[in-house]
């Protein structure tokens, strides 16, 4: 889920690595509404940030929901990334013909 780049590059700004890193831990992720943490161990756990006791609270998600709706993100990336990324096709190349690079 957190790539080493965006590691290095969230520590090279921040004063509190640790505190850094518990808030990215701690921060819902867009397709599931959870954060790592949670997905982790089934709770919230208590940062900086003040939260009302009942969202500290254990709660059940369907871990087999939650795996479709993470793959269902996944596949709209790659179809984006591949829109993006796709060539035009090229005319067949005839032979004797010269190739640059």
């Amino acid at each position: 889920m957190m790539s080493i780049a965006t590691v290095k590059k969230v520590w090279c700004k921040a004063e509190d690595k640790y505190l850094t890193l518990l808030d990215y831990r701690t921060t819902p992720l867009e397709t599931v509404g959870l954060s790592p943490a949670q997905l982790l161990m089934g709770r919230r756990p208590r940062n900086k940030l003040p939260a009302a006791r009942a969202l500290l609270a254990p709660a059940a998600y369907d871990p087999v929901k939650v795996k479709c709706q993470l793959d269902k993100g996944k596949a709209t990336q790659k179809l984006y990334y591949d829109q993006k990324r796709a060539s035009k096709p090229h005319a067949p190349l005839m032979p004797g013909e010269e190739i640059r690079i």
